[in-house]
């Protein structure tokens, strides 16, 4: 009885901790090596045609620096169209 009440809170677990990671992030990123990729709009329409494919959307990913009275911090900024997102 109490492995099986283990398995179930592992399984829960794992579940949950998939979700949190995979929550913030996308399962597959295209992006052009060095430049920008001027025909996203083409790239997103054979994207969603690939079975199991539920989403695609643009976005722009950059890097910017950030101040604050504590300091200056490097990060990296992600931005999508909130209407275009699945």
């Amino acid at each position: 009885m109490a492995l099986i009440v283990v398995i179930a809170v592992m399984s829960g677990f794992e579940s949950d901790l998939k979700s949190r990671i995979l929550g913030g992030q996308s399962h597959v990123v295209l992006m052009r090596y060095g430049g920008t990729l001027s025909d996203y709009r083409r790239v997103i329409k054979d994207v969603e045609k690939i079975p199991g494919v539920e989403a695609a959307t643009p976005f722009i990913y950059t890097q910017i620096m950030l101040r604050s009275s504590s300091g200056i911090s490097g990060a990296v900024l992600r931005g999508v169209d909130p209407e275009s997102a699945g």
